[in-house]
């Protein structure tokens, strides 16, 4: 309990008590910090993943109710960042972090700080409802539910989401070394169509 009364019950109490005041100004930028487990899950963390994905539903909500009012509602979702909790990992567990990180390395504070002024500034007025992932190419590697219904040992790619669907093209290191994938995906990310592409 205490962690939900933290990281979501907090956050809704907090919204309702200044999302007023950005109402009557027209005016207002809100930024929720959730974590990259929300996408992958982590075992022995259920309550501290669901809080954090909560707030990505909470985030599309909001953003919907007072996009007219000109406040954009965004996530920050970080990966694995350098602070007290990660100084106090030994040294094999942070290899075994760094292991599962494309970039093979923890973000900085400054890398949330960054982002997090970027959709507070006006270069992102345009922009709300969204979740930006801050983690390294973490989440990517730990796709493993596209992993394992193709079958394939290592994965990554560009995704871009037009109107209905979002269309993912991956390239992959199986005995499919030289292919393009083209996966169609619906919104709640069940799989419509898959095409293989041989080079």
């Amino acid at each position: 309990n205490d962690v939900m009364d933290v990281n979501l019950n907090a956050t809704f109490k907090l919204v309702k008590f200044f999302l007023k005041g950005m109402v009557k100004r027209r005016f207002g930028r809100i930024v929720f910090i959730t974590s990259v487990v929300s996408f992958t899950g982590n075992p022995g963390q259920t309550n501290y993943t669901a809080s954090k994905a909560a707030l990505t539903g909470f985030c599309k909500s909001l953003s919907l109710e007072v996009a007219s009012r000109n406040i954009t509602v965004n996530c920050i979702s970080p990966g694995f960042i350098s602070s007290n909790m990660t100084e106090k990992l030994s040294d094999d567990q942070k290899n075994q972090i760094l292991a599962k990180v494309p970039m093979k390395k923890l973000g900085n504070p400054s890398d949330i700080a960054n982002t997090a002024s970027f959709l507070c500034s006006d270069n992102a007025s345009y922009i709300t409802g969204q979740t930006i992932v801050v983690d390294g190419g973490f989440s990517i590697q730990s796709d493993w539910i596209i992993r394992h219904k193709l079958n394939f040992k290592f994965i990554c790619g560009v995704a871009v989401i037009p109107h209905h669907t979002l269309i993912k093209k991956q390239t992959s290191s199986s005995r499919y070394s030289r292919c393009l994938q083209v996966i169609v995906y619906r919104k709640d990310l069940s799989i419509v169509g898959l095409r293989i592409y041989k080079k």
